[in-house]
Order: C-alpha cells, then sequence, then structure tokens
C-alpha cells in the first residue's frame, strides 16, 4: 500500500514459482467443477458456499497472480483486489461457520445468545476496517495510517473468527444423543467440517501476518509463493 500507482516492475522469478502460480489457477479451476457438480447433484448450503469460496477466492486470486507475475496489474491494484478477496473470503467463512452453528443450536436454547452478537459486530467491525484502509491508503494516499489500519483489520479478523468459532462449538459441549437428542453423526460431521474451515481462516491470516512482515514489495517472490499457497488450499 505503500507505494505509488506504477506498474509492477518485471521481476525474473524461478520456474518453480511460475510453475506453481499456473498451477495453482489449473487446480482451483478443477476444484471449482468438482464442488460446483457435486453442488448441483446433492444441493446444500455449505458446498454452495464452498463453490462460491474456490471461484471467488481461489480462482479470483491465482488470476492476479499470473496478472501480477506478467506486470499487467500495478502493486496497489493488485493489493486493492487482494484485500477485496481477503475480506470475501473471511465473510465467507464467516457465514458457514455461523450457519453450522446455528444448526447445532437448533438442539438446544436457540441459535441467539451474546456470543453470536459479538461475532456480528466483530464480523462488521473487520469489513469496515478493510474498507477504511483502501479509502484512507489508495483514495487519499496517506499509505502508512492504511497499513495501520489494514493491520488492525487483521487482528480483528483473528478475532471475529476466534469468537464465531467458540459461538458454534459451544452447543457441542452441552447437546446430548442419542434418541429425541441430536444424532452423533451429525454431531461429528459438524465437527469434521468446523475443523477443516477453522484450518482454512487461520492459514489465511497467518499468511496476511506474513505479509505483512514481509512486505510484498521489498519480497515479491515470498509475497507471491504465500498467496500461491493460500489458493492451493482455498
Amino acid at each position: 500500500m505503500n507505494s505509488t500507482t506504477t506498474p509492477l516492475d518485471s521481476v525474473p522469478f524461478d520456474v518453480s514459482t511460475v510453475a506453481s502460480i499456473w498451477a495453482s489457477l489449473v487446480f482451483s479451476v478443477l476444484s471449482c467443477v468438482v464442488i460446483g457438480r457435486k453442488a448441483i447433484i446433492d444441493y446444500c448450503h455449505l458446498r454452495v458456499s464452498c463453490f462460491a469460496v474456490g471461484v471467488l477466492t481461489g480462482v479470483g486470486m491465482a488470476t492476479i497472480n499470473i496478472f501480477r507475475l506478467q506486470s499487467d496489474i500495478s502493486e496497489d491494484n493488485f493489493f486493492v483486489v487482494k484485500s477485496v478477496l481477503m475480506v470475501v473470503f473471511m465473510d465467507l467463512l464467516f457465514v458457514m461457520i455461523f450457519n453450522l452453528g446455528r444448526k447445532l443450536y437448533e438442539w438446544e436454547d436457540g441459535p441467539v445468545n451474546r456470543l453470536s452478537k459479538l461475532s456480528l459486530a466483530l464480523a462488521v467491525l473487520m469489513n469496515v476496517l478493510g474498507a477504511v484502509s483502501l479509502i484512507v491508503g489508495q483514495v487519499f494516499h496517506f499509505h502508512a495510517a492504511g497499513d495501520s489500519i489494514y493491520t488492525a483489520s487483521i487482528f480483528v479478523a483473528l478475532s471475529t473468527m476466534s469468537v464465531v468459532v467458540i459461538y458454534a462449538l459451544y452447543p457441542v459441549t452441552k447437546i446430548k444423543t442419542g434418541v429425541d437428542k441430536m444424532p452423533s453423526k451429525t454431531v461429528a460431521v459438524g465437527i469434521w467440517y468446523l475443523s477443516g474451515i477453522i484450518i482454512l481462516g487461520i492459514v489465511s491470516i497467518l499468511s496476511n501476518v506474513i505479509s505483512t512482515i514481509y512486505p510484498r514489495h521489498t519480497y515479491k517472490s515470498v509475497d507471491m509463493n504465500i498467496g500461491t499457497t493460500v489458493v492451493f488450499l482455498r
């Protein structure tokens, strides 16, 4: 964020970096085809959400990585798109975790409690900070302030994910399984899906933390490899 809107300089990357970036795009497209087909054949909201994650943040991120590799996008524009995709990704994960939690709460007293309200408030704050960081840094060109706000949004995202995960997992410690209670298989499947989503969210947040430690302008190859790794995971 702390650069002018000039085109990305052509920087020679090693063969492995170039190959992995292109492979991530192919992998993302194939994954979306598989998930999309499964969502059509055996429809459920979670599969549709996974398909949306793959298309918007998997294929989308892989595409802008290729644009960056070929110097077809400026650093500032790359950062804007990357930031927007990150917020969209976190929002989709939040919705998936929150909805899974609601299904578990159906067997308890109800889905609305303090944890749900707090997680929703943090999610709104995360989106607001993400938008403000782009406006301050890219529109008004206060790059240092924009970077600081963006860093704050990352930590808010971490807090948001932590709270919504606690919200989703809390009923697991309270509900009973068996006859007239939640089926044990439902609990196991819910925990399985939650575990995968949680790991994905943590890795994505950590990738942004690493990118903050190793600025993309100075460590372009490192930043692109991090982005490629995240694409494969998504």
